[in-house]
């Protein structure tokens, strides 16, 4: 059985959403050390927005891309995340686990969609 919810998130994880995101953030971002928003020892460079209480990172590696949402808030219950485009199917992943529970993948895709609303409403 089909839901309106259901709809939504088929729809968030549209490739167009996502290539939109990753090219606007192309022209808009800001250039910055992605260790300045992870924990971690890498210094490679990443583009970076802000939307809503979130930054987006985009990593850009020969053909491939990738986003990385990281919440702003000090109370958030989303550890930051990948999205990513491979051949037109959209996936997400948490960033620092390779270990996911159904429950994590629902809750950063729900966030993912709530990212592409809160986009599409600002364009």
């Amino acid at each position: 059985m089909k839901t309106e919810s259901n709809e939504q998130e088929k729809n968030c994880l549209l490739a167009k959403y996502f290539n939109t995101i990753a090219d606007y953030i192309k022209v808009q971002g800001e250039q910055i050390k992605l260790s300045k928003r992870l924990l971690s020892d890498k210094e490679s460079l990443s583009l970076e927005i802000s939307i809503s209480n979130r930054y987006l990172e985009l990593e850009e590696y020969q053909d491939y891309k990738r986003i990385i949402v990281i919440n702003k808030s000090e109370n958030h219950k989303i550890s930051a995340y990948f999205v990513s485009n491979e051949n037109n199917k959209i996936l997400i992943s948490a960033y620092y686990s390779r270990f996911d529970i159904e429950e994590d993948i629902k809750t950063r895709t729900e966030d993912w969609c709530n990212v592409i609303s809160e986009f599409t409403r600002k364009q």
